[in-house]
């Protein structure tokens, strides 16, 4: 799936993370600057990712992704600073799902620290850069239940 966001299509790359079995599919795009990513997480998983925009100068809330966690925190991106990287961790759930789930997540700016990690960086690593001449366009995943199950984004 692809969008055009103000005349440009932005490409969806692909989702780190669990690819099958009982995870709802999503896809938030930003048709704007981001502003704030809320994570709520607890010691070893994201529970949940929530991006707000600003869209003509108006604060836009996209939908919640997952659910309720131990732990919120809120990145809140300065007007100059833009996002370059999203990584973090994916592995099995430690419980008889079976189900893959994402550990960890940190966001990259163009400031020189990061966010995060937030979570527990163990399992695959994930990655995904973004040029200095590439604008974010938006995260696309699965979840289930209590948990982020998989990652993408869109530029």
């Amino acid at each position: 799936m692809s969008f055009v966001r103000n005349g440009e299509m932005l490409i969806k790359i692909g989702a780190q993370g669990e690819h099958y079995g009982n995870c709802e599919e999503w896809d938030d795009v930003c048709f704007g600057k981001v502003r704030q990513i809320f994570v709520m997480h607890g010691s070893t998983l994201i529970n949940s990712i929530q991006v707000a925009y600003d869209h003509d100068g108006v604060l836009v809330l996209l939908h919640r992704r997952g659910s309720d966690g131990d732990k919120f925190d809120c990145i809140m991106l300065e007007p100059w600073e833009v996002l370059t990287g999203i990584s973090g961790h994916y592995s099995p759930k430690d419980d008889s799902s079976g189900m893959t789930v994402v550990r960890s997540l940190t966001v990259s700016t163009n400031r020189p620290a990061t966010y995060g990690p937030f979570g527990r960086e163990e399992g695959t690593e994930f990655s995904f850069e973004i040029p200095s001449d590439v604008t974010f366009g938006g995260f696309h995943g699965r979840s289930s239940g209590g948990c982020l199950c998989a990652l993408g984004i869109y530029v």
